[in-house]
């Protein structure tokens, strides 16, 4: 695997390098944000291990900056830093990292963490192979999701970092599909998926649950934060319309939510329907 290490410490970096290269990746090294930016258009990492306090292009953006690459191969970030304090950890996911690992160098902890990346990039190679996709609207499918949630939840529950999974239902999809056709209510839903990415961060996921449903995975996001992003999600599906036969067709959404992780409870059982909490009624369509 190919690995980016950004740290401005050249000794720590040199540390980093023997170690990776020992356990058989190909890795680069550079010392400041401007120099690893470069390097990040240039070659397709697939992990990189960046250091909080670079010179140049400070982290968080250059975080921000690879998430924004036009790439087809997701690249797994870790955070190696001094800080420990919840603030700069919040910061550090929000700036869309994957993992956060503290200093000094714990070769055995390292190794582990790469494992965990490692099997979240081969999920992703694996949706590749079997073309998980919903054929409709370009999502992954249900089964492709619940295989990373899996994944996301053992981050979730190492790091005591809960989050939030969102369904939203359109709750008259059937009389959509049975008064205006089939062409109308596919309309709907693929309006619906392309709406839902565009207020989503680089780290959350989107899904097609199945006919007329929804999920989204937000990772770091904890309850009290949901406002702000069903807020976003409510603007961006508010004014979604198709016309069938001269007649405007709108969507009922409904939006529910699960937190975790639970005690005791596996990914499957999360998301049971029957753990969900209504978040916003639906909204009446318009006629």
């Amino acid at each position: 695997m190919r690995i980016l290490v950004a740290d401005a410490n050249p000794l720590i970096a040199r540390l980093l390098r023997v170690k990776l290269e020992s356990w058989g990746h190909t890795v680069d090294v550079e010392h400041t944000g401007d120099r690893a930016w470069i390097l990040a258009q240039e070659r397709p990492y697939r992990m990189a291990i960046m250091d909080w306090g670079l010179e140049g292009i400070e982290t968080a953006r250059l975080c921000k900056q690879i998430r924004d690459l036009n790439s087809n191969r997701y690249c797994f970030i870790m955070f190696f830093s001094e800080q420990s304090d919840h603030e700069n950890l919040m910061a550090a996911f929000e700036a869309g990292a994957d993992d956060y690992l503290l200093k000094p160098l714990n070769p055995q902890l390292l190794k582990l963490r790469i494992k965990t990346g490692k099997r979240m990039l081969n999920l992703e190679e694996e949706l590749r192979l079997l073309s998980s996709y919903d054929q409709l609207t370009g999502l992954i499918s249900y089964r492709t999701f619940v295989s990373f949630f899996r994944t996301f939840l053992a981050v979730a529950v190492r790091n005591d970092l809960p989050g939030s999974v969102i369904f939203l239902e359109v709750e008259n999809y059937r009389q959509i599909l049975e008064q205006n056709g089939h062409l109308a209510a596919t309309k709907i839903m693929v309006e619906l998926s392309r709406a839902l990415p565009v207020v989503m961060r680089a780290s959350d996921l989107v899904a097609k649950v199945d006919d007329n449903s929804f999920c989204v995975l937000l990772p770091q996001i904890p309850e009290e934060n949901l406002g702000v992003v069903v807020a976003n999600i409510e603007r961006a599906i508010g004014g979604i319309s198709v016309n069938a036969a001269g007649q405007e067709v709108r969507p009922s959404v409904a939006i529910s939510v699960v937190n975790y992780p639970v005690e005791q409870q596996s990914a499957e059982e999360i998301l049971l329907e029957s753990n969900r909490r209504s978040l916003v009624q639906s909204s009446p369509a318009a006629e």
